[in-house]
């Protein structure tokens, strides 16, 4: 994957452990739908920046795999 395909990013908060963009994704979002994978094209995205990853919550990494 590539980074390249991320456009008009902007910071759009701050947390305790990360801070959140966000920008257009020019192959993506994916979604599945009758099992077809399917790309949005410029999508919108939230990018989060970790910060001190060594010490991610469980919360955080349920709400990761949820999104993935």
């Amino acid at each position: 994957d590539s980074y390249d395909d991320l456009k008009n990013i902007k910071k759009i908060g701050e947390g305790g452990f990360a801070t959140v963009h966000q920008g257009e994704w020019s192959n993506g979002p994916r979604f599945v739908q009758d099992n077809q994978r399917y790309y949005y094209e410029n999508g919108p995205v939230a990018l989060k920046k970790l910060e001190n990853s060594q010490n991610i919550s469980d919360e955080f990494l349920k709400e990761v795999n949820i999104l993935i």
